[in-house]
């Protein structure tokens, strides 16, 4: 009886843990992504992008481990240094907001996304205009890009 007792214990434990990895370690369990069901989900044309976004469009496309990608960029920041958060945009889009550019735009919602944990003043925007070849269609691209920089303070005399 006890034998048994314990392996129901052990096929919970091990139940658990496989869970515990799946889920919250490699986030593969979770498909949905900014609400969309699992077959809606944009396959993506680079590697693995935590946020994408769909041609002349920006509104960002999050993947499953971007909160932890989040979280650990915000926890390294220190007091003397900024996020700068550079929206990408190619020469052929179309931007459907009343923003100076699309790639503004893109860094704007990023910024949206961040600024909740964050005080918005630890920001830098930009935006860059690429001219490399993308294929307009269905694929979801990395249009942002997010570095850490040092704040220049000078001296008074």
């Amino acid at each position: 009886m006890r034998f048994a007792i314990y392996s129901v214990f052990l096929s919970l434990w091990m139940g658990m843990w496989v869970w515990t990895y799946t889920c919250h370690i490699k986030a593969a369990c979770c498909p949905v992504v900014n609400g969309d069901s699992a077959t809606d989900v944009i396959p993506r044309q680079d590697d693995n992008p935590l946020i994408s976004f769909r041609w002349s469009d920006d509104e960002p496309i999050l993947d499953a481990g971007f909160v932890f990608y989040r979280d650990s960029i915000i926890a390294l920041l220190h007091e003397d240094q900024m996020l700068q958060i550079t929206g990408r945009y190619h020469t052929d889009e179309k931007s459907r907001t009343d923003n100076e550019n699309l790639g503004m735009a893109r860094a704007g919602s990023v910024l949206a996304i961040f600024a909740p944990q964050l005080d918005s003043s630890r920001f830098l925007l930009r935006s860059v205009r690429i001219n490399d070849q993308h294929d307009p269609g269905k694929m979801a691209f990395n249009a942002i890009d997010i570095k850490r920089v040092e704040l220049k303070f000078t001296k008074s005399q």
